[in-house]
């Protein structure tokens, strides 16, 4: 099975569900479904952490996936790209990477608001929004932008604008222990 963005997921979901009482809770209260998925799938002694080679794999995968233009280390906007593409998973109901209006009205209420939010990432005026689309909208949110922004700067810690797999595996080990404690 082939993992990708889209079906992360559901996959998390399933593998999570195999992972004790304890550390599901708390891998559930954790706003990334990455940490999820690598401790399901690279603790290899099943202590629910992420520790040296466990976490340099579980970094790998991660970077593997994220990582679009191949350079071997994540930038800005790819790690912004995986948490909206996130979000934009839990509204596409159908998984076509496409927003429908439907789908939008099956989240949210339908008032007016929602519609002119729906009309200005509707750049095209098609009557669908792509992730692109979105993409576009939603970095610019200034709340988005700081959020992500402080979250990548915690990781970056030679701060040369880039992410690579040893600090993607420091984080993964460090918020592993943040869970516990």
């Amino acid at each position: 099975m082939k993992i990708s963005l889209r079906t992360l997921p559901t996959v998390v979901a399933l593998l999570t569900a195999s992972l004790t009482t304890v550390v599901a809770a708390n891998v559930a209260q954790t706003h990334t479904d990455i940490i999820a998925y690598a401790i399901a799938t690279h603790d290899s002694n099943g202590d629910g952490e992420l520790q040296g080679d466990e976490a340099q794999k579980a970094a790998d995968v991660v970077i593997k996936e994220l990582d679009k233009d191949n350079s071997g280390q994540l930038s800005f906007t790819e790690f912004q790209r995986y948490f909206l593409r996130k979000d934009m998973v839990e509204v596409d109901s159908n998984g076509d990477g496409i927003i429908s209006r439907s789908e939008v009205g099956a989240v949210e209420s339908d008032d007016e608001g929602v519609v002119k939010e729906y009309v200005r990432m509707d750049a095209n005026n098609d009557g669908e929004i792509t992730f692109e689309e979105y993409f576009l909208v939603e970095a610019m949110d200034e709340e988005f932008a700081k959020e992500t922004e402080q979250q990548y700067e915690m990781i970056d810690a030679d701060e040369d604008g880039k992410l690579s797999s040893v600090e993607v595996s420091n984080a993964l080990q460090q918020l592993g222990e943040q869970e516990e404690g």
